[in-house]
């Protein structure tokens, strides 16, 4: 039988039809049977088996096919219970989300209290955000809701859609547990919202949180200009870890530079053997440096350019020489720190620039002119090069 011969008069028919090795002919039946699914229903059984039966029998054979969802599609019009059946299989098993998006539609339209335990199993225990979202839009008619659901029912459908219980010492336990699970980003969006009492709150937990949710709190509390940060950075700076530090560091570098309490701490880290801890400590305002002393015998690069820059901030005229001797440096990315340096320092600058027109290494007499250009000097120069 082919899609153009297709007749379908009775139970054997329909059933022939959705079981046909042709897929055109399949597609056909289906199609047929899902604009009028009452009609395929009254035609009744052939050798022990109707159009649902044949549904199910047919999707399961359609595992992994796109055929399973023109057959699923077209089983979600019967309200029967072997269809609620299949469906609620579907719920349990599904990872992909058109499939569970089809359950979830079906189930919704009917009583999920008796899925009560698997919707909350799914919820709470699914590393899956499409199917712990699936469970919780099921789960919103489904109440009472405990506290671990109800924050974890926030967290996996859209912001808005479900209010969960406020941080507190009750509700603590649960958040903190979400802080460490497959929605960790969700829950540190939710808390920051509830602002600085969620924040005083969680410090008290910092030894329970892992070194990515130090860093968050390290970050939300400086944003918050809350006091107590100051506690949280101290403890950073003397953690040993790195990364913990960096961002402690980078905190400090936002908010202004250390607190008398905290100064210690930054200038020791000036000596640490990493680096980027180094630069940090620095760029946070760490203070008692000397930079000739530094720039001297510093190795790491961009520690030296820090070292000129600061060096011109601090001493302003005073540095000229230092920056003057700088433009000779094989490092171009040094020659280049100490012109941006002798720019920033102004007119007083241009005497010296001008005898240094004419020096003999090309590197000095390029800076020398760009200096000149960026200060205003462009008729000296002109003038100079004429004659």
């Amino acid at each position: 039988m082919s899609a153009r011969q297709l007749r379908i008069r009775n139970a054997q028919d329909l059933i022939e039809g959705l079981t046909s090795p042709e897929v055109s002919v399949r597609l056909a039946v289906l199609g047929a049977t899902g604009r009028n699914p009452q009609a395929a229903l009254a035609y009744g059984a052939h050798e022990g088996r109707d159009v649902i039966d044949t549904l199910i029998e047919q999707a399961t054979l359609a595992q992994g096919t796109s055929l399973w969802d023109a057959f699923a599609g077209v089983l979600s019009a019967f309200d029967d219970p072997r269809a609620e059946a299949f469906f609620r299989e579907v719920l349990a098993e599904a990872e992909e989300p058109k499939r569970l998006i089809l359950a979830e539609a079906y189930l919704s339209q009917r009583d999920v209290a008796p899925l009560r335990d698997l919707l909350s199993t799914m919820l709470l225990q699914s590393q899956s955000a499409p199917r712990a979202r699936t469970a919780a839009r099921l789960l919103t008619s489904c109440g009472p809701h405990s506290p671990e659901e109800s924050i974890r029912m926030a967290l996996v459908l859209e912001l808005g859609e479900w209010t969960p219980p406020a941080l507190d010492q009750t509700t603590a336990p649960h958040w903190i547990s979400e802080l460490q699970g497959p929605f960790d980003r969700e829950a540190r969006d939710l808390l920051e919202t509830q602002g600085e009492s969620a924040f005083q709150l969680l410090i008290g937990h910092w030894d329970a949180f892992s070194e990515e949710n130090k860093e968050w709190l390290l970050r939300w509390g400086s944003r918050l200009s809350s006091p107590e940060v100051e506690v949280l950075l101290r403890r950073a700076l003397d953690s040993g870890q790195d990364t913990l530090m960096l961002v402690a560091l980078e905190c400090l570098a936002e908010r202004g530079g250390p607190s008398e309490d905290l100064a210690e701490a930054l200038h020791r880290l000036v000596q640490h053997p990493n680096p980027a801890i180094r630069l940090a400590a620095i760029r946070a305002g760490a203070q008692g440096i000397d930079w000739r002393e530094m720039l001297a015998r510093e190795a790491d690069r961009g520690i030296r350019r820090e070292c000129i820059s600061r060096l011109a901030q601090e001493e302003g005229a005073r540095a000229l020489d230092d920056l003057v001797q700088l433009l000779e440096n094989e490092e171009w990315d040094l020659r280049a720190a100490a012109t941006s340096a002798l720019i920033g320092l102004g007119s007083a600058v241009i005497p010296a620039m001008r005898r240094l027109v004419e020096h003999p290494a090309e590197g000095v007499r390029v800076a020398a002119v760009r200096v000149l250009v960026e200060l205003g000097d462009d008729l000296w120069l002109e003038e100079k090069l004429i004659t």
